[in-house]
């Protein structure tokens, strides 16, 4: 599971707010260069508020400019989306690997 937090911080009467924590699931997927039609297929079939974040993993050539990101956004109402390092993982949405 993933925490996704905001910070403590203080009110403008000085009282603290409180840590809010929401944890849930998060699911890898690998797929190889020809994985792209099992990767639609998949996503057709996943509900738009299944409260889970996905990670798309996928052999691709260093050099090679990626459609992926846009090709799955086609197939889901998920927000797809690069995976970079240090993003905030959040639920209902799809992380694509770079090349």
């Amino acid at each position: 599971m993933v925490n996704k937090s905001s910070k403590d911080s203080k009110t403008s009467n000085g009282a603290e707010n409180r840590h809010v924590t929401k944890q849930f699931l998060v699911v890898g997927i690998g797929a190889s260069a020809g994985g792209l039609e099992a990767l639609q297929q998949f996503l057709r079939g996943v509900s738009p508020d299944i409260g889970m974040a996905f990670v798309v993993v996928t052999h691709q050539h260093p050099e090679h400019t990626s459609l992926l990101p846009e090709l799955l956004s086609r197939e889901t109402t998920l927000r797809v989306v690069e995976a970079v390092d240090g993003v905030l993982l959040e639920p209902d949405h799809v992380y694509v690997s770079l090349p």
